[in-house]
């Protein structure tokens, strides 16, 4: 599609290009199928594989003790020891990448649920036991690709099925 103003209103001197997505196309919607698939192929090779290394070694990000040898055992760690709660380990995926997340929210003094920022560790901590506030928030959309439920394949509506 050719068009003479930008997406914000404003004029150009020449047109310019802009890709349409729809399913009416049959390639576009057969594109976008073949992506999330591959996508969820991917998240589902990742979820397998942390639930079967038995490799994983880290420090608490409370109490630094060492956990191992999973990251499932070190996401009940944080729950049972700390009540910190990121979700159930079985509907986690790419758990490194959350715990990193999560590590550098606290290392920047940021509340996790609220992202309020704090002047200390100590009253960041304090913070979070008071006001509940030792879990994700599901509204942020920044923790979305790290659950598998997110990965699922979107169905047809009734309304787009041909009959």
């Amino acid at each position: 599609m050719l068009w003479k103003q930008k997406p914000d209103g404003t004029k150009t001197e020449e047109d310019e290009k802009y890709y349409l997505l729809s399913d009416v196309l049959p390639k576009d919607k057969e594109i976008r199928l073949s992506l999330q698939r591959k996508t969820i192929e991917k998240a589902l090779a990742r979820h397998q594989f942390e639930r079967s290394d038995e490799s994983f070694l880290r420090g608490c990000l409370y109490c630094r003790s060492a956990i191992d040898p999973t990251r499932y055992s070190f996401i009940e760690h944080l729950y049972s020891k700390h009540f910190l709660h990121l979700g159930k380990p079985e509907n986690l995926v790419y758990i490194d990448e959350l715990i990193d997340f999560i590590e550098d929210k606290l290392n920047s003094l940021i509340c996790i649920y609220c992202e309020k920022i704090f002047k200390d560790r100590a009253t960041l901590k304090e913070h979070m036991r008071k006001k509940g506030h030792k879990k994700i928030n599901p509204e942020n959309k920044a923790y979305d690709r790290f659950f598998m439920i997110n990965y699922k394949i979107k169905e047809e509506s009734p309304q787009e099925k041909k009959f």
